[in-house]
């Protein structure tokens, strides 16, 4: 794998942080991102170490020592019953050992390898995707709350004016001391509903901070999405969407090369019950040195070698052997069994992210004719009531239409962005903001 994400600066406190760069900063700085890396890393050095089994090992063997040994004698032969010989002996080796022949074992395990480091690649994109989206949701759900709050701070503008014109009627003989009670009490009821979101903000503030990967203690301050069009519609039938997820899916299809990792590990079991052929061998000079009790040293300094192949074939092992095979054999039931529950958790994703991006776009056309009709409403109601021909409860009840169709309208906005980076996810097609 290339070298891991360089951790990314925290945006100063004053910058507005758009999604595409919150996400950036996530997939280079948080925890989770550089583990599923590591892993990636791990699984490719996996690779290196099993193709490493078909070259022959060379080491150098030291052999050094001395040793005494006695030799018993008839009495007639020499008086003291024995003699000593004292051998000495240095001989660095070159040794090598080469497998000729395993019956599959190297492949199978070489296969599984590989197979292990695809399913690890896969997993980085697949985490890098669920990043992404829950860097998505913190963010929606930000503007969603402040959406709200900008949406309180536009009733509170219209209960200050209907307040006014509470007073103003009471003056005029238009309205009565009840009306303005009543405009003062809808005044304050948006007040406490503007400091309650406040400190909702500050919360979905640092849980967004926290899935980016920044310090919650940091000030965030994130772009509207208020002003960026639209996406265009999802033209693709559903079973595009979901014939695109079975084949493009990082997670699914890391489930699948685990499974052919399993079936490679079977295979390898199976080898280990054949026989393997090895070519063994040693050259290097030898000092050696011997003497004979009351004799002088003789050396013997020549070159020594030894070079053969050896057939190896276990035939009892108290069913280590077949335990193995039987463990290997389970795994790729439980890996094939994994592939099928991810293909039905791909179809059921794709098909229940589709359902919720259709009903965002179809709620966001009714919230615009919401909005649009409670802005009638209301202004109708707050002129009649300024000509005392209308009731303040009638404009109080239209006046909370009205917020909550704005409301209503933004969150639905939102969703919209939201559904469409769900659907991608669900389908495996996931990318930051600016790539797509």
């Amino acid at each position: 794998p290339a070298a891991a994400p360089a951790p990314m600066p925290l945006p100063a406190p004053s910058q507005r942080t758009s999604l595409d760069e919150l996400m950036r900063i996530a997939l280079a700085n948080r925890p989770e991102s550089r583990i599923a890396w590591a892993k990636w890393k791990i699984a490719a050095a996996s690779v290196d170490a099993a193709r490493s089994a078909y070259l022959p090992t060379f080491a150098l063997d030291l052999l050094a020592g001395v040793e005494r040994t006695q030799f018993p004698l008839p009495a007639s032969v020499l008086p003291q019953g024995s003699f000593n010989a004292d051998f000495a002996a240095f001989r660095p080796q070159l040794a090598f050992e080469w497998i000729l022949l395993d019956f599959g074992r190297r492949s199978a395990a070489t296969d599984a390898a590989m197979a292990l480091e695809s399913a690890e690649s896969l997993a980085y994109q697949a985490h890098c995707q669920q990043v992404m989206l829950e860097v998505s949701k913190a963010y929606f759900d930000l503007l969603d709350l402040q959406d709200d709050l900008r949406v309180v701070e536009a009733a509170l503008e219209d209960a200050t004016s209907l307040e006014e014109a509470a007073s103003l009627g009471l003056d005029a003989g238009l309205s009565s001391k009840q009306d303005v009670f009543e405009a003062r009490r809808y005044l304050a009821e948006y007040r406490f509903d503007h400091s309650a979101l406040r400190g909702k903000i500050r919360t979905a503030s640092a849980r967004l901070a926290e899935q980016a990967g920044i310090d919650p203690r940091h000030p965030l301050v994130v772009k509207n999405y208020a002003d960026i069009p639209l996406p265009p519609a999802i033209d693709e039938p559903v079973g595009q969407l979901v014939e695109n997820a079975l084949s493009d899916r990082p997670d699914l299809k890391a489930r699948m090369a685990e499974l052919r990792a399993a079936e490679a590990a079977v295979r390898e079991a199976e080898a280990d019950f054949l026989p393997s052929l090895v070519a063994s061998g040693n050259a290097g000079p030898s000092y050696d040195a011997f003497r004979v009790e009351g004799y002088d040293w003789v050396n013997a300094n020549e070159p020594i070698y030894a070079v053969g192949v050896a057939l190896r074939w276990p035939f009892f092992d108290g069913g280590r052997r077949s335990a193995l095979l039987a463990e290997a054999e389970a795994l790729a039931e439980k890996a094939s069994a994994q592939v099928e529950s991810a293909k039905n958790r791909t179809i059921r994703e794709v098909w229940s992210a589709y359902t919720d991006y259709r009903s965002a776009r179809e709620k966001l056309e009714s919230a615009r004719a919401w909005v649009d009709a409670a802005t009638l409403s209301f202004d109708s109601a707050l002129t009649a009531f300024r000509n005392g021909t209308s009731p303040i409860t009638d404009v109080t009840t239209r006046q909370t239409g009205l917020a909550k169709s704005r409301a209503a309208f933004s969150k639905a906005r939102n969703d919209v962005f939201l559904a469409l980076a769900a659907v991608q996810a669900a389908t495996g097609s996931l990318t930051s903001p600016s790539a797509r």
